[in-house]
């Protein structure tokens, strides 16, 4: 069936495994387990030398820590409810994959979170079977209902998921270095244990030191640390490392190349960026659950980075083949008098245009032509933005999602909205700087 929406849904029957929410907790239970001993005993140790206020803080927080392990577990425990197997329907739509069952809440995995979708013949015989595996390791797999009447309707939703994760940009994290901070976190656990013993005067002044300069420092870097990841997409690699924003256009990357650890982009200039995605921990026990959805995600930034680069090779450049595009450019004009020459450019800011050299084809092939430049395709958004058509939207929109230049990706956005102005202006002179490099 059709919704009005747009999206397919097919019957189906599914089952989720959390593999990284189940890891998660398991690291959480026995890290409490270990320290809530450790707590209470040096409560007891502080209490038994007359601190009696701090010993029985730290019992208090080795119980607490007792209670937090008991949690886990038991949350680990119910895990194991969430993956059995559940019916209803299956649907793809411009927002993602849902998963609607008959009874209870329902799924909705963004395009951008699904690292992989396989399809195959169901081993019962009783239907197609879909592997859906998301960037942070969970797995769905679904039996798609392909009786007399559903099989067409199975094989359009199979093709049309398949289609919308190859058109969006990927985004994948990467691995954070171990933290070098065995000296900074001694530290910490020193002005700690030393506030607790000192009289009450220092011990206020080392209090304040721990509150309020080593604690924020040390989140504040931890927050850091997790801002790594690695976005490609139809015109480049965007890395993020600590909180630098990189982009890397293909036109400067002569090769890509992986080791063990990750994938290695080989730019023009010589420079070799890494992109580290497998730790070596990971490489001794590949089959840990982390291990193995590292190691697929290394493959995958592998296979899409040299698909989008030989995507790119062998794309015809659109500024080369025709000189209609230039019609698009905005000439030095402000804001407002670029909005009017494009909207000139259009009968009635749709329908059909008055000049044949921009018809709505050769439009949409600057906006898809990852070669055009920010300004053409910006221009182009926007003219398309005109037309009230939800299948026009919808090409735009996939467009935008398939940059991986943030700043490009927000001018597009903006040009989409038909926010066409200042803001979205400078937004293209900072996407034309990371692509001049």
């Amino acid at each position: 069936m059709t919704d009005p929406s747009g999206s397919v849904r097919v019957a189906a029957r599914w089952r989720r495994t959390r593999h990284r929410k189940a890891r998660a907790l398991d690291r959480a239970a026995s890290a409490l387990l270990v320290g809530a001993p450790l707590l209470a005993a040096a409560g007891v140790a502080l209490a038994r030398f007359g601190l009696a206020l701090p010993g029985r803080a730290l019992a208090l927080a080795g119980l607490g820590a007792l209670l937090l392990a008991a949690v886990g577990m038991l949350a680990q425990a119910l895990s194991g409810v969430f993956s059995r197997e559940r019916e209803g329907a299956l649907g793809a739509s411009a927002q993602g994959l849902s998963f609607l069952p008959a009874r209870g809440p329902s799924w909705r995995l963004p395009w951008r979170s699904i690292a992989r979708i396989g399809a195959n013949a169901d081993a019962r015989g009783e239907g197609t079977e879909l592997r859906v595996e998301t960037l942070d390791g969970d797995l769905w797999q679904a039996t798609l209902d392909t009786d007399p009447g559903h099989g067409l309707e199975a094989r359009a939703l199979v093709l049309a998921a398949r289609e919308a994760v190859a058109l969006r940009a990927l985004v994948v994290p990467l691995r954070a270095p171990e933290p070098p901070w065995p000296t900074r976190v001694s530290t910490g656990l020193g002005l700690f244990v030393a506030a607790m013993l000192t009289p009450s005067p220092m011990s206020v002044t080392l209090w304040i030191l721990v509150l309020c300069v080593w604690l924020p420092a040390v989140v504040a870097r931890f927050r850091r640390q997790r801002e790594r990841r690695a976005v490609v997409g139809s015109d480049g690699v965007e890395v993020v490392i600590d909180g630098a924003r990189r982009f890397v256009p293909f036109s400067c990357v002569a090769d890509v190349d992986w080791d063990e650890c990750g994938v290695l982009l080989r730019l023009t200039d010589g420079e070799e960026l890494a992109l580290p995605l497998v730790s070596p921990e990971d490489l001794r026990a590949p089959d840990e659950v982390d291990a193995t959805a590292a190691l697929s995600r290394r493959d995958l930034l592998l296979e899409r980075c040299c698909e989008g680069l030989a995507a790119w090779r062998t794309r015809p450049d659109t500024e080369e083949a025709g000189g209609t595009g230039s019609l698009l450019d905005r000439q030095g004009r402000d804001p407002e008098a670029w909005r009017s020459k494009l909207q000139a450019l259009s009968h009635d800011a749709g329908g059909a245009y008055r000049r044949v050299a921009l018809d709505e084809a050769t439009v949409a092939s600057v906006l898809e032509d990852p070669h055009a430049s920010v300004e053409r395709r910006v221009a182009a958004a926007w003219t398309l933005a005109l037309r009230d058509d939800p299948e026009t939207r919808q090409r735009v929109r996939v467009v935008v999602e398939s940059c991986a230049s943030a700043p490009a990706r927000e001018a597009l956005s903006r040009a989409a909205a038909r926010d066409l102005d200042e803001a979205t202006l400078e937004l293209m002179l900072e996407a034309n700087a990371e692509r001049a490099g």
